[in-house]
């Protein structure tokens, strides 16, 4: 019956901590992928410059970190992650951008 999975999936072990946010950050990562790809791939030749993002959770600017160090190779691209509180104040708005640089 329908209601013996749902009890079975309830009954499951459960992710740790870690496992669930490094799931989250592989999630967000290959949607910031295919949509920074799709957006830096309208040109021939057009190379990744700037990539930002804004999310309330850790794992997003995680993502965003990853995507720009596995993506840039010989040039540099500015990278923006900022983790947002529900409610931040004004000076948390603040973002830092970090300069990578090119491939060693």
């Amino acid at each position: 019956p329908i209601w013996w999975t749902t009890v079975r999936e309830a009954l499951k072990p459960q992710p740790s901590y870690e496992e669930r946010k490094a799931e989250l950050t592989q999630a967000k990562l290959s949607a910031m992928r295919r949509e920074a790809t799709n957006f830096y791939s309208r040109y021939p030749g057009q190379t990744w410059k700037n990539i930002i993002s804004l999310g309330d959770m850790k794992y997003e600017r995680d993502a965003v970190q990853e995507l720009s160090a596995s993506r840039v190779a010989n040039a540099v691209a500015r990278t923006v992650g900022s983790d947002v509180n529900v409610k931040p104040r004004r000076e948390r708005l603040r973002t830092k951008a970090c300069v990578l640089p090119g491939a060693p």
